[in-house]
């Protein structure tokens, strides 16, 4: 595989996706799960809540947060005339998921640290040893509670089947675990067993805290991508509403945010770092004919009510039967990048799709000794905004 990529790409799109970190707090997401307006003052434990919760009346879920109608060119001049957060470095190391385009990047996902790349790492540690990024992680994690009289305790949901453990294989970070019994398939180095009967939850003003029996605070920690599902998805969603990490973002359907509209522009960090592809709402179309006068991209993304994204070619004389499946109406988002715009090639020099993770520098702290001290020796240049960023300067070419 060959691509070229520019010395300040890791420099550059990180400055640009802290620039997208000050929208966390404006952009739709999920209303709180109703099992955790169960957690009150007093101490309970997590599977008396989980019990509780499966017994009683079904709770209707709150509706999401409502997105603003943001510009489609995102300025830090901008930023600060709708009174957003200024940049900082998080306190915790957060991982930037990025697709490069020949001109630009898609930004994926900004996501907690080791939880986008945790089912990789045994075979990149098999191929060149302990990838740096997850012995730096570790340490910090571990300096990080120790400074704060804090236990770390790793969330274990078992593996839907004994063929399905990469799923939710990851890397030793945390010297507790709870949740499944036996991980040996895909933890086989977990450490010691809390019980899921043995941690209690409650609330101390805006605050969930998780507790062993001896009162020790506990950080419930869960480095897999799989969501669970049935009684796993209750333990995790009370366990995690304790832990103490850095904010995420994921753009997904962004019409969702938005039920009378029909179309949005894209969105993008001036700087050419993409926040999400324009969107469309349309009927299902019933010929070529209808679909071409949608005049849409060749190359999208297509999903139904609440379902997964996938790939259509428009162009293709399966397109019509690919939508059909999806119901009606659709939400069509551009593909970012296309396949004509895709900076890797494979041994044939053939166009391959790639995503590319990094992971963010955090506040200067304590803990700067164990993650390499990257806001120094990385050459991290922590001043906000940068001097040239403008409206005149989104697009920038990796290569």
């Amino acid at each position: 595989m060959s691509g070229a990529v520019p010395a300040d790409f890791v420099a550059r799109t990180s400055e640009l996706a802290l620039q997208a970190l000050r929208l966390v707090d404006v952009l739709p997401r999920p209303a709180d799960h109703p099992v955790l307006a169960m957690i009150g003052s007093a101490p309970r434990s997590v599977t008396e809540l989980v019990a509780e919760y499966l017994g009683s009346e079904p709770v209707e879920p709150a509706h999401p947060r409502r997105s603003p109608d943001l510009p489609e060119i995102l300025t830090p001049q901008l930023l600060d005339e709708l009174d957003l957060p200024p940049v900082e470095l998080p306190d915790w190391p957060l991982d930037c998921l990025i697709r490069p385009m020949t001109t630009g990047a898609v930004l994926e996902a900004i996501a907690p640290a080791g939880v986008v790349d945790a089912r990789f790492v045994a075979a990149l540690t098999e191929l060149g040893g302990e990838p740096p990024q997850v012995r730096s992680y570790r340490e910090f994690l571990a300096r990080k509670a120790s400074s704060e009289d804090a236990q770390l305790v790793e969330i274990l949901v078992p593996p839907l089947d004994d063929r399905a453990a990469n799923a939710v294989r990851r890397p030793s970070y945390c010297p507790l675990w709870t949740g499944d019994v036996d991980p040996s398939s895909y933890l086989p180095a977990a450490g010691r067993y809390l019980p899921l009967d043995r941690i209690t939850l409650r609330r101390a003003g805006s605050r969930i805290i998780a507790e062993d029996p001896a009162g020790t605070v506990l950080w419930p920690m869960h480095h897999a991508t799989r969501t669970p599902i049935g009684p796993w998805g209750l333990v995790v969603t009370l366990l995690t509403a304790a832990a103490p990490r850095g904010p995420s973002i994921s753009f997904g359907n962004r019409l969702a945010a938005f039920p009378d509209r029909d179309f949005l522009p894209r969105l993008e960090i001036a700087g050419g770092l993409v926040l999400s592809g324009r969107h469309w709402r349309i009927p299902r179309p019933r010929s070529f004919r209808a679909l071409a006068a949608l005049d849409l991209p060749r190359f999208v993304f297509a999903r139904g009510n609440g379902g997964k994204p996938r790939p259509v070619d428009l162009h293709s004389l399966a397109a019509l039967r690919d939508l059909s499946r999806l119901g009606d109406p659709i939400v069509v988002e551009e593909m970012l990048p296309d396949p004509d715009h895709l900076p890797l090639r494979d041994d044939r020099g053939d166009p391959v799709a790639a995503q590319l993770l990094l992971r963010l520098p955090h506040r200067r702290a304590a803990t700067a000794a164990a993650v390499g001290n990257q806001e120094g020796e990385s050459g991290w240049n922590p001043s906000w905004p940068s001097a040239n960023w403008s409206a005149s300067s989104r697009n920038w070419t990796p290569g």
